[in-house]
């Protein structure tokens, strides 16, 4: 896991430098754990949608945030767990870990559970729709946090700078959340008309699903 955080710590910090970031990386903060605690709000509710057998499904996430910090525009990152969209959540132990060692580095991170499960029977079909509600419901979540910066600024996070991230299949979601942009890339066997579009209905619609980059593990 060390060898993991020092790898995505230089990524995102490169990632400010290239692109002219208006973050101050001159102190510790961002590159090293400079709090030592933090604060969790669990089950933070940021949508719903219906899942696989059409049963409306409520959408929640952890949010790690730095105890004690009063920098008023954070960098976000909101992470996606594995499990072969079948299985796994927010709490599972990879993403947690994830969320906690940013967090006390200065970032708000956010850990979503998303709709699991895949139609019988596993083909194509069934499998590519279980990825497109994953991407929907991260997406989601992302305007979540731009909705809350832009009305009550509950977690203070730089909408400018937001960060989507995971493990596995949480991995994938991100990378389609981020380069699948265009109705042309969408393959035949995805029916919008059932699923809803590349936004998606799972909530908070009006607002931006971008991200500045992508953490792929």
């Amino acid at each position: 896991m060390k060898k993991i955080i020092t790898f995505i710590t230089l990524f995102i910090s490169g990632y400010f430098i290239s692109n002219a970031q208006s973050v101050d990386c001159s102190s510790a903060r961002f590159d090293t754990e400079v709090f030592a605690n933090l604060d969790t709000t669990n089950n933070v509710v940021f949508g719903s949608n219906f899942d696989y057998n059409g049963v409306s499904t409520t959408l929640t996430m952890d949010i790690y945030e730095p105890q004690g910090d009063t920098m008023a525009a954070r960098p976000l990152i909101v992470w996606a767990h594995g499990g072969s969209f079948l299985s796994g959540t927010k709490n599972d132990l990879d993403v947690q870990q994830l969320c906690e060692h940013f967090a006390k580095r200065g970032y708000v991170c956010a850990s979503i559970n998303y709709r699991l499960g895949i139609a019988f029977p596993y083909n194509q079909a069934n499998t590519t729709a279980s990825v497109f509600r994953a991407v929907q419901d991260m997406k989601a979540a992302i305007r979540f946090f731009r909705n809350d910066a832009a009305t009550t600024n509950d977690y203070m996070i730089d909408p400018n700078v937001i960060f989507a991230g995971g493990s596995s299949a949480g991995a994938f979601t991100a990378l389609h959340l981020a380069y699948l942009n265009e109705y042309s890339e969408l393959p035949a066997t995805i029916d919008t008309s059932v699923l809803g579009d590349m936004e998606g209905n799972s909530g908070n619609a009006g607002y931006s699903s971008e991200v500045n980059a992508v953490i792929d593990l």
